[in-house]
């Protein structure tokens, strides 16, 4: 149960919110109060929703992710990105090719993205491809 004192101090806190809006009538006030809270909680819940989904891709796309990424065989690789829930998404993709230092942006297509980072593994093939013949 919510005692007097409690009672006393919300009203407070109410008496100093509507002291701001002075002359304002009480409806247009109470009006301004509503848009300004829904438009505050929904900001709060798009920030917890961008941090979730970021939390996600950092738990799947890690250092190991990469590693097994470039041990793929280079036919088999394209079908990661339908396979992996994370890789669906452009922001996935955004969140990899961002892990792999790939300069891309948010305006580059899903099929960018995909093709921006099947190449940055072939390159990587072929480099040790190289390293290896010149060492032989």
């Amino acid at each position: 149960m919510i005692n007097a004192n409690e009672v006393s101090i919300i009203m407070e806190k109410c008496a100093k919110i509507l002291a701001l809006y002075e002359d304002t009538p009480i409806i247009q006030a109470l009006d301004n109060i509503y848009s300004a809270c829904k438009k505050e909680i929904s900001q709060n819940k798009k920030s917890k929703t961008e941090k979730k989904s970021k939390l996600n891709y950092d738990l799947v796309i890690n250092d190991e992710f990469i590693n097994s990424l470039y041990k793929m065989n280079s036919t088999n690789l394209p079908d990661i990105f339908d396979s992996v829930d994370e890789l669906k998404t452009k922001d996935g993709l955004l969140f990899l090719a961002n892990k792999l230092s790939l300069d891309t942006s948010k305006r580059s297509t899903i099929d960018n993205l995909k093709h921006y980072i099947l190449s940055y593994f072939e390159r990587l093939r072929m480099d040790d491809t190289l390293k290896n013949d010149r060492k032989k």
